[in-house]
């Protein structure tokens, strides 16, 4: 649970609250060329950003925390090393208004904008700015990519691909650099995302009412599907974490009952002699306490052996975290504890006349 709350909570490199995403996919019929492809979305783009309560619009290959989608090799220019042996990036294509719509910081230098077309531009993230040209400004440098190069001409902060993974490197690229007939569109809304569905809707209508829009969603809910995985695990673990506790809370019940039953005769012969009640409550306690304390300081050691099984399902915990094992640790006595009050205060209350003459 504390590694679940921990991904929901870790900066994933953007800050969307009110943008909506959709998707966007241009029949190959009519979009032969990529340059009808490139046209199509540079007329989408203009035509959302016009839209009553829209902020900004912008095209991207694939959101953030969608997995790696193109991979590829990058190097700076004269690089011998061979393809496999250069660093690596995810490659994104992307117009002009995107870091912004999408709330995904501009370190230095400038986003896309039209007027480079005529060449060759690119945008790092800082990640891979680092990698290359560690300790120096990016902005102007040539990046060789796949045997062409590029100019930087902006970094860019570094956002995740899948949300309990840190980032990867990032090469963006202009949209109309590898046109394709699938896109995500986002917009930023001025107030609720879901509000402006309707504005997304009619902006793809007005340019081609035969071209579908899917997936409309929040980036709240691109968040939420992509830690499917993690929150079913945590469901997972916590059911059987639950059941568990309530089958250890039966049975330390069970015991210390059948214990204190066991044990009725002592009990009266003690209070016959004088022994307070509450001395017979902490005397029962205490020794039924006694193996839950065993128990909780085993279960602790094996869980510090055994705890490497969990760390593939962890993120930013460590399955020897102290502070988890002793909550944990606490919970299991606090629950034991409960379970053994009620046996003991009925051992302090017996008629010890009728304890005596039990048999």
């Amino acid at each position: 649970m504390s590694s679940f709350f921990r991904v929901m909570r870790a900066d994933k490199g953007f800050r969307a609250p009110a943008v909506l995403s959709a998707e966007v996919q241009i029949p190959r019929a009519r979009y032969r060329e990529p340059e009808q492809c490139a046209q199509f979305h540079q007329r989408l783009v203009a035509q959302l950003a016009g839209q009553p309560g829209v902020l900004s619009s912008a095209v991207v290959s694939a959101l953030p925390l969608e997995g790696e989608i193109w991979i590829d090799s990058v190097s700076v220019p004269g690089d011998p090393r061979a393809d496999w042996d250069k660093p690596t990036v995810n490659v994104r294509f992307t117009s002009a208004d995107y870091f912004r719509t999408m709330g995904i910081p501009l370190r230095a230098g400038r986003p896309f904008s039209e007027s480079d077309r005529r060449w060759d531009p690119a945008i790092v993230s800082e990640r891979l700015a680092q990698t290359l040209w560690p300790g120096l400004s990016a902005v102007g440098r040539q990046i060789d990519d796949g045997g062409k190069t590029r100019e930087v001409i902006g970094v860019v902060g570094d956002v995740r691909v899948e949300p309990n993974r840190p980032p990867v490197s990032m090469l963006y690229r202009p949209y109309w650099d590898w046109p394709t007939r699938r896109m995500q569109l986002v917009a930023r809304a001025a107030g609720d995302p879901l509000s402006i569905a309707g504005a997304m809707r009619a902006a793809v209508k007005s340019v081609d009412p035969d071209v579908p829009i899917t997936h409309i969603r929040t980036m709240q809910a691109v968040l939420e599907d992509s830690a499917a995985q993690q929150r079913f695990q945590m469901l997972l673990a916590t059911v059987f974490a639950a059941t568990a506790l309530v089958l250890a809370s039966l049975g330390i019940y069970g015991v210390v009952s059948y214990a204190v039953t066991r044990r009725t005769n002592e009990v009266g012969i003690r209070m016959a002699l004088g022994a307070p009640a509450g001395n017979v409550y902490g005397l029962m306690l205490r020794q039924a306490m006694l193996p839950v304390v065993s128990g909780l300081a085993a279960g602790m050691a094996v869980a510090v052996v055994a705890g490497n099984v969990l760390s593939k399902l962890l993120y930013e915990v460590s399955p020897r975290d102290p502070a988890t094992l002793a909550g944990v640790a606490v919970i299991l006595g606090l629950v034991a504890l409960a379970a053994c009050i009620l046996p003991a205060r009925r051992a302090a209350r017996v008629d010890p006349l009728a304890a005596l003459r039990c048999e």
